[in-house]
């Protein structure tokens, strides 16, 4: 399937649409080109969803946001957490949140780890059909809003509720109407564009992030955020090599936090690498089964008397808060 970019520039070569946008002679190329790619993202999701709407006049300034997280992506899976925000004029009225039951324990080893953590949540948490009378009546008949709502709205209906007929608008494409400058429209994306400091991995927190989001886009403020906070360069000279999945940050945070303080991300462990960030190993294609090759790598130059040090996720967390603990007493 051909991306909006590509379509919008078989568009601009097309003989008559370029005959009509010549007699518009205030318009830049750029600026015909940004027109173009905004119909075609427009006309693309009233395809997707005709009652998906996206000119500011008609978006809603009181609706509900809702996420949710599951055992997987598959139809077998079940929803663990759902949350909505009840949102008004940019602020938050109120708010849903519960943690689901699954009527199985089997998980996507991804989602397993990032869940395993909230098991006695889960355990004693009511099912699905308990929940979702509850969540129906607070999300009424307000507007929805979420980001990729598709799969939001797949779980739901797969569960008995069914938000198909209500007005919505998916964030996703909302960005992408938009023309933001950025490689994606993921919510990660997104929400580093922002600044948003948000929890990872928690359809609450991600409810408020897409809120956020939402009411950035409608009101088109469409530059990203500079933090000018100036951050101490505690890693400088210091090379870091990340393996693993962690569950309280994302790889992407782990990384960010690291760069952002003069630190430098490697590839892979070598002799000149000072520390290595240590998740679970979740993937399918381990070197030996258990270890990533980067966790080979340092265990070799280790036994070779390499002063490597390794750090999991707490103890990475740890060291950041040492580190801004004696600026703070330096800055005294």
């Amino acid at each position: 399937m051909a991306t909006y970019e590509e379509i919008s520039n078989r568009l601009l070569k097309n003989p008559d649409l370029k005959e009509i946008l010549e007699l518009r002679t205030d318009l830049s190329d750029e600026e015909q080109y940004n027109f173009i790619h905004r119909m075609v993202a427009l006309i693309t999701s009233y395809k997707k969803n005709p009652r998906q709407i996206y000119f500011k006049k008609d978006l809603p300034t009181e609706y509900m946001v809702i996420d949710l997280e599951t055992t997987g992506f598959s139809n077998n899976d079940e929803i663990i957490q759902l949350s909505a925000i009840h949102v008004k004029n940019e602020s938050e009225i109120d708010s849903f949140n519960q943690f689901v039951k699954p009527l199985t324990v089997k998980f996507a080893p991804n989602i397993f780890f990032l869940w395993f953590f909230y098991h006695v949540d889960l355990h004693n948490a009511p099912t699905i059909d308990q929940v979702l009378p509850e969540f129906q009546n607070f999300i009424e008949e307000f507007p929805i809003v979420g980001h990729n709502i598709s799969f939001d709205a797949r779980f739901l209906f797969n569960s008995g509720c069914n938000i198909n007929p209500k007005i919505t608008v998916d964030t996703v494409n909302l960005a992408q109407f938009k023309n933001l400058d950025t490689p994606n429209n993921k919510l990660e994306t997104l929400k580093d564009y922002y600044g948003i400091s948000e929890r990872s991995h928690n359809s609450h927190s991600d409810c408020r992030t897409t809120a956020i989001i939402f009411e950035n886009l409608r009101n088109n403020r469409l530059e990203k955020h500079i933090n000018n906070e100036e951050i101490p360069q505690i890693f400088s000279g210091l090379k870091f090599c990340v393996t693993g999945q962690f569950s309280q940050l994302s790889r992407q945070q782990i990384k960010k936090d690291i760069i952002s303080r003069g630190g430098k991300i490697m590839s892979s462990v070598g002799k000149s690498t000072n520390y290595l960030v240590e998740g679970v190993q979740i993937a399918n294609n381990l070197t030996d089964g258990v270890h990533s090759r980067k966790e080979l790598d340092y265990i070799a130059l280790k036994s070779a008397g390499y002063d490597i040090q390794r750090l999991d996720e707490q103890n990475f967390i740890n060291l950041l808060s040492s580190y801004r603990e004696k600026e703070h007493q330096n800055a005294k």
